[in-house]
């Protein structure tokens, strides 16, 4: 009998009869691994109820995460028009590097401690150096987020932070940059979309924003939808980690269409034919992983790293930036001879979970320092040789 395989929701069939669940109530159904982890049951093909192409998976598919991957036809979203458009996240991190400047990106939870501090989070950010920032959406469940990000998604949910307050804190920052823009001394016109100004500098340039997010919310909202939102509010691209790349080919085509990049992440467990797969899909940048497992500060980065973004370096012309563990000024100071950009988050969100403790200024001025530190060590004239990056 013809059969598939649907994954079994571990909160019950009522939450399953509910789908999809609320923000703040998802749970990771697919680990952005290699591997899947879930329990999986067959039913017959007449039973099969076609909610995602993320969330179902036959059992061919499963075990094509352990062979080399061939493209797979997307029945589901049917031949949808590509373009050839290169989304602006991308050529904004290309002009960067021909001017020798490595991007300095940055990760932050929306909401948290609140959303008029999460403003003014931005705007420390984008005096401080940062070229991109990440906008966390929060979730109950990360994925592959250690334990700082994770308290940081918990105390923007207590505070009942949800995605329309995000797109709406987006759109009013990308507008007042915008406008702040039309008024700089330079004269020069900037466009959120585009990113484009005549006589504005890159380095005078307000940092582009990436929506960071689980794909549940995309699905809740729907793909076309949610990318609309991201384009209207002054996003520039789009990172879901939970996302396989065999189920991105519809939310890829739609984020193309809106010039926004869907940055895809290559791990160090990744098998080679599986990372050509996954950068012949992702656009923007490539999510260099620099470490096994979750997120969080570390001393050093492993040695093994160089070797990885070499080989990255020839099977692709994207930009490489490296994420997981990037936390010191030793690290980007090792890291901007071999990488285009730097991803900062678990070192800047620790400071976030001391505000209790602090004053908003006093908070602000601890994110400024550590950012401004992590731009004078990318902008150094010369790298560390000899070292991972640590003391």
């Amino acid at each position: 009998m013809a059969c598939t395989a649907e994954l079994l929701c571990p909160v019950g069939d009522q939450a399953r009869r509910e789908w999809p669940p609320r923000c703040g109530t998802f749970f990771p159904l697919i680990p952005p691994a290699d591997r899947l982890f879930a329990a999986v049951r067959p039913i017959a093909w007449p039973k099969v109820t076609m909610r995602s192409p993320a969330f179902l998976l036959s059992r061919p598919c499963r075990r094509a995460y352990d062979k080399p991957v061939q493209p797979l036809p997307n029945i589901l979203l049917g031949n949808m028009p590509h373009t050839q458009a290169t989304p602006v996240l991308e050529k904004y991190l290309r002009e960067l590097k021909q001017t020798g400047r490595r991007a300095l990106i940055t990760f932050l939870p929306a909401g948290d401690p609140s959303l008029e501090a999460t403003r003014q989070l931005l705007q420390v950010l984008a005096r401080s150096g940062a070229d991109v920032i990440e906008v966390g959406f929060p979730y109950s469940d990360p994925i592959a987020d250690g334990p700082l990000i994770q308290a940081a998604y918990t105390r923007a949910l207590r505070h009942g932070v949800r995605a329309d307050d995000i797109f709406a804190l987006v759109r009013d920052w990308c507008t007042q940059e915008a406008r702040a823009g039309q008024h700089s001394e330079t004269g020069g016109q900037w466009s959120v979309v585009s990113g484009q100004g005549p006589g504005v500098s890159i380095k005078s340039r307000p940092p582009l924003l990436v929506a960071m997010c689980s794909y549940s919310l995309v699905f809740r909202q729907g793909e076309d939808r949610f990318v609309e939102r991201c384009q209207s509010a002054g996003f520039s691209g789009l990172i879901v980690p939970d996302l396989p790349v065999e189920e991105s080919t519809g939310l890829a085509t739609r984020c193309r269409e809106a010039g926004l990049a869907l940055v895809q992440l290559v791990t160090p467990t990744t098998p080679p034919h599986r990372a050509r797969r996954i950068v012949e899909c992702s656009s923007g940048f490539v999510y260099c992983v620099s470490v096994t497992g979750i997120t969080g500060v570390r001393e050093r980065l492993p040695e093994e790293l160089v070797e990885r973004l070499r080989w990255l370096r020839s099977i692709t012309d994207l930009p490489l930036c490296v994420g997981f563990g990037v936390s010191r000024p030793e690290h980007a100071r090792w890291l901007r001879d071999f990488a285009d950009g730097i991803i900062v988050g678990s070192a800047l969100v620790s400071h976030l979970e001391k505000a209790e403790n602090l004053s908003l200024p006093d908070l602000l001025s601890n994110v400024e320092g550590l950012v401004r530190q992590l731009r004078a060590a990318l902008d150094s004239p010369a790298a560390m040789s000899g070292t991972t990056g640590g003391s």
